[in-house]
């Protein structure tokens, strides 16, 4: 009878801490809570989330999880593993996505099993313009000599053509030649005539005073 009344109570014993979880230990259920999302570069989207246990709420300080970022009529991207940072249960990871619009963020932790997703926009880059450098034309004023006696109009002066015949081509002296010859011939000719009326004049004037004497 005393056998069988120890062997009971080491079999509730047994079952007791069967049952009973160690000290510390934590069921496999976990919560996630985004704590941050900010956006350090282009299209790329910096994800910090906390980690925690359903049962009591202590920080998960050995989660493993993973970040997939989703969008209609996109490729996903991921998933991409968080990382510790110094906040214990705190994680974080950095995302880049192919476009702007609206994102859909899916963490995803292991142990202790959670899930959550949560909707954030991508914005698109800013748009560089590079300046159109203009190409400095410089004009150079065109160079003008006044006119003698001072400032004045522009005038144009056109050099006197000079005909000039061919070395030893004697017809310019010989055409110059003919013309003072003819302006000579001309000149004697009309002291001829001169002459010639002179003496008409003188001869009639004569035959007039003898007429006059008879």
């Amino acid at each position: 009878m005393k056998r069988r009344w120890i062997t009971g109570v080491l079999g509730a014993v047994v079952a007791v801490c069967i049952a009973a979880p160690p000290a510390g230990a934590h069921n496999d259920t976990g919560t996630i809570e985004v704590v941050s999302v900010t956006a350090p570069a282009a299209l790329s989207l910096r994800i910090e989330a906390s980690i925690t246990y359903t049962d009591d709420g202590h920080a998960a300080a050995a989660a493993t999880a993973t970040v997939v970022a989703e969008r209609a009529g996109a490729p996903s991207v991921g998933p991409v593993a968080l990382t510790a940072t110094s906040t214990a249960g705190r994680y974080g990871a950095t995302i880049t996505v192919p476009t702007a619009g609206d994102w859909t963020l899916r963490i995803t932790s292991l142990s202790p099993a959670a899930v959550i997703e949560r909707r954030e926009t991508v914005s698109a880059p800013p748009t560089t313009v590079v300046p159109t450098t203009a190409v400095a034309t410089t004009v150079v004023p065109a160079t003008t000599t006044p006119a003698s006696g001072g400032v004045g109009p522009l005038t144009s002066t056109a050099a006197p053509s000079t005909s000039v015949g061919a070395p030893g081509d004697p017809a310019p002296v010989r055409e110059a030649g003919k013309d003072r010859f003819a302006t000579t011939v001309a000149f004697i000719g009309i002291l001829v005539a001169i002459a010639i009326v002179a003496a008409l004049a003188v001869r009639s004037a004569r035959r007039g005073r003898q007429n006059g004497a008879a």
